[in-house]
């Protein structure tokens, strides 16, 4: 995760995210991110549905995740 980390900032992104089951939550916490909070949806070829993982964001750059919901035009990866 630290590799990752590192290779976020280098490409200047804003932030990373991704999907996680519940008991892996902790152990990204302590790799400094957090949890999304609010719905995220993604798309699946019945339609859009509320992300049945975990979702966590770890923030780059110095700016906060803002709040709201999280609609990604895609398939989850």
């Amino acid at each position: 995760m630290q590799h990752a980390t590192r290779l976020l900032a280098e490409w200047r992104v804003a932030a990373g995210l991704l999907f996680c089951l519940k008991r892996m939550v902790p152990f990204y916490e302590s790799q400094g991110w957090q949890v999304v909070n609010q719905p995220v949806l993604i798309e699946q070829p019945d339609g859009e549905i509320n992300s049945p993982l975990e979702v966590m964001v770890l923030p780059l750059g110095g700016r906060p995740w803002p709040d709201g919901r999280v609609k990604l035009d895609s398939f989850p990866w």
